[in-house]
């Protein structure tokens, strides 16, 4: 069965903390989606999805911090961001901690289109100041796209 986003070079940001964190992330959105298409139960699905939020809430206050500690200019609009995804995650959350959510391929799109455009925009945006501020030189990454299977 395949995943539902495929980690490689091609997701990578330059950052070893933060690309080791969404490689992570991605792990536990895949054990989720293919949780979901063999049909585990209820209770399997409600767990696996409490991980992915508890992760995704420590991934996102780590980035913030990187913000915070370098004086990334686009700080407000990345915290923006990220304070929405926290607001949906944790009202998922919360349904997945009382085993009330019903974890469906609609759920998982929303995530895996989430992913992609967080990790190829707004992330990699983070990274190249971070890597250019380091380095003293302005950096300009390749424009890379998230692999996923539709």
């Amino acid at each position: 069965m395949n995943p539902l986003i495929v980690w490689g070079d091609q997701l990578k940001v330059g950052l070893p903390l933060i690309d080791n964190q969404h490689e992570q992330l991605i792990a536990l959105a895949n054990l989720l989606y293919l949780a979901m298409k063999a049909q585990r139960g209820r209770e399997v699905l409600n767990q696996l999805f409490v991980d992915l939020a508890n992760y995704t809430i420590w991934h996102f206050d780590t980035e913030e911090n990187l913000m915070l500690e370098n004086g990334f200019p686009n700080a407000a609009a990345h915290f923006h961001e990220h304070a929405e995804l926290k607001r949906t995650v944790s009202e998922l959350g919360e349904k997945a901690k009382h085993k009330q959510l019903e974890v469906t391929l609609e759920t998982m799109n929303f995530l895996r289109d989430w992913l992609s455009h967080h990790i190829n925009h707004t992330d990699r945006r983070l990274a190249e100041f971070i890597i250019a501020k380091q380095e003293g030189t302005p950096a300009k990454r390749p424009e890379l796209r998230l692999v996923v299977n539709k």
